[in-house]
């Protein structure tokens, strides 16, 4: 890094201090930005120009396994995009900065034998002087930072090369953080996906387990003639099937990003809906279902089809838990949050809770307490839909006195 020169004039000096000051203030907007790398790129490129003044500049990643540098941001006068082309090692000033480490600049390119003109001759744009420092962290080459063409007739000084250098070594920072967050997020999805993909095939045996006394009474059935033992078999199978198809069609919804249909919707109508679907079954189990609105009709605007997934699987889970371990009702609540513009729709069950430990975990992927009979992804599913909403689930549950889930809707156009 360059010293600043001792000549310099105590205007400049303070010039520089105004300049540095900006330079950091900026970096913060840079460091906000690191979980998505072009928006990181773009940061950077557009708090450059503006700390140096110039009409353009350019982010250029060191590629360890080529050895190269791909220019994958260039941003210049009014407009800002993505553009990527590839230089080698030593190849112009840019490429000599990264292989010496060492910072750069040049106000008279087209005389200078280390200038490479060719991305001037291909895009028509005219370089009148450039600077660029390299941006290591921790000893490893990250890329390159290139600012051109300083405003007014001057070009770039020793000072700016300085406030160059401060802002690359801080992008640097933030390029390894993302790098970091990448690699640890890559960890985190093969490490959930090898567990999901051990529990997708647990769950498949067993559903396939359960068809292996249907197939054989199928055989014996047709060897017999014996229509009724045939009967007997199919309903089985029957459930079986549909247990696979409710797995496929919860992990497809699960994987696929869908933005939601929002359109206004009867929500009373809705949750009444899905009541009324349960209810035989519900009572059978000698389980009451209730439901609580102070309102015959309130129109919400949502994805019709979400909600009634979501509702479902709460509304089926509540009841497979009292049946289990104990209670006898659900009751689904629909009102207004305390927040203006935003719905609550709960599904309340008097059961025997759900312990702290499970309610860790009780949303992710795959984990399910149902062993052969869940998907574990019912909730997630659920979690997915209101979250696409821009809204949220909350879980509120103590030993012996229930669970609540609450759906919260916020008002959208």
């Amino acid at each position: 890094m360059l010293d600043p020169p001792l000549s310099a004039s105590s205007a400049i000096h303070a010039d520089f201090s105004i300049a540095l000051r900006d330079g950091l203030y900026r970096l913060g907007r840079v460091m906000s930005q690191v979980e998505d790398l072009d928006k990181l790129l773009l940061t950077i490129i557009r708090e450059c120009r503006r700390l140096l003044d110039c009409e353009a500049a350019s982010v250029a990643l060191y590629n360890k396994e080529n050895d190269d540098l791909s220019f994958s941001v260039a941003a210049g006068g009014d407009e800002e995009g993505i553009v990527r082309w590839r230089i080698a090692m030593g190849q112009g000033i840019a490429g000599l900065v990264a292989q010496t480490r060492e910072s750069m600049l040049s106000n008279d390119p087209r005389h200078d034998s280390r200038w490479f003109g060719q991305v001037d001759n291909s895009s028509g744009y005219v370089t009148r002087n450039l600077a660029a420092v390299p941006m290591i962290r921790g000893g490893e080459l990250i890329g390159v930072l290139e600012v051109l063409n300083r405003s007014g007739e001057d070009g770039f000084s020793d000072n700016d090369l300085i406030l160059l250098q401060i802002f690359g070594d801080q992008a640097a920072m933030a390029l390894d953080i993302h790098r970091l967050i990448q690699a640890k997020a890559e960890n985190e999805r093969l490490a959930t996906f090898a567990l999901a993909l051990a529990d997708i095939g647990h769950t498949i045996k067993n559903i396939l387990m359960r068809l292996e006394f249907p197939v054989q009474l199928i055989d014996r059935a047709q060897q017999r003639q014996d229509w009724k033992l045939l009967d007997g078999a199919w309903q089985p199978m029957k459930r079986a099937t549909s247990d696979i198809a409710s797995l496929v069609m919860d992990m497809l919804t699960y994987s696929k990003e869908r933005e939601p249909e929002i359109e206004p919707a009867d929500v009373v109508a809705i949750a009444r809906e899905i009541l009324d679907m349960a209810r035989t079954g519900a009572a059978d189990k000698g389980i009451a279902l209730q439901f609580d609105c102070a309102s015959d009709q309130l129109v919400w605007p949502l994805d019709e089809k979400s909600l009634k997934a979501a509702l479902q699987n709460l509304v089926g889970n509540a009841i497979e838990a009292i049946e289990e371990h104990g209670g006898s009702k659900v009751v689904v609540s629909i009102e207004l949050g305390k927040i203006e513009g935003e719905l609550r729709i709960a599904v309340a069950d008097d059961g025997p809770g759900i312990p702290v430990e499970i309610q860790r975990r009780i949303f992710d992927p795959f984990f399910s307490t149902k062993r052969s009979k869940g998907t574990g992804l019912g909730l997630a599913n659920a979690k997915k839909a209101v979250e696409e909403h821009g809204g949220r689930i909350t879980l509120d549950s103590e030993p012996g006195k229930g669970a609540t889930f609450s759906l919260w809707f916020p008002k959208r156009g």
